[in-house]
């Protein structure tokens, strides 16, 4: 799966030339980022572009990551988009540092996801106030994303909390059949002993 150039028609406007993620052709899940060269910034500088996102309404999977890509591959998440619409300018404040610049998208609902990415450049200083790479805690170390860590912590929980479940149910059933078990021997026992009672009384 990656980005490709694509002619793309907005709702309003001439067809536009994009890099662009498409659902028609991915599973549910796909994933792919593209890169920009590396670049050195002396200041904090702003990252403007123009993004497409196409997504069913119930689609919460389907997103864009804006990404600091270091040169040991340690990825900082900076700005996280699942906007459902025709082209909007978005703008990310760029921390200074050497790094590359990753678009990294995810595929949800399929064939109906599509994002497209054109029109980026650089623009003015800006005060950055987001994660580092040394405190960041959705950094994610070489060759991982910030996204995919936070999404498989979050499966593994949900794994967790499942077998927790599993557990407390299997612990009331069997505290139920105990029960269940006593109730009867009780009952047994006191009809033979109310059996026996009758038959020494006669």
């Amino acid at each position: 799966m990656q980005f490709v150039l694509m002619l793309v028609q907005g709702l309003l406007g001439s067809p536009r030339s994009s890099m662009c993620l498409e659902g028609s052709v991915a599973d549910t899940g796909d994933m792919a980022t593209l890169s920009s060269p590396g670049i050195v910034l002396d200041a904090s500088r702003e990252l403007n572009f123009a993004m497409q996102m196409t997504r069913s309404p119930w689609d919460s999977l389907t997103k864009l990551t804006v990404q600091r890509v270091d040169s040991d591959g340690w990825i900082t998440d900076l700005r996280i988009i699942n906007n459902r619409g025709d082209w909007r300018n978005y703008t990310v404040c760029l921390p200074a540092g050497s790094y590359r610049v990753g678009f990294h998208g995810i595929i949800g609902s399929v064939p109906a996801s599509r994002i497209c990415v054109d029109t980026v450049w650089l623009g003015d200083e800006c005060s950055y106030s987001g994660p580092t790479p040394s405190s960041d805690p959705g950094k994610s170390p070489p060759g991982g994303g910030g996204g995919i860590a936070a999404a498989a912590i979050a499966v593994a929980a949900a794994a967790a909390a499942a077998a927790g479940a599993v557990v407390v149910v299997v612990v009331v059933v069997a505290v139920v059949v105990v029960v269940v078990v006593v109730v009867v021997v009780v009952v047994v026992v006191v009809v033979v002993v109310v059996n026996s009672s009758t038959i020494i009384s006669h």
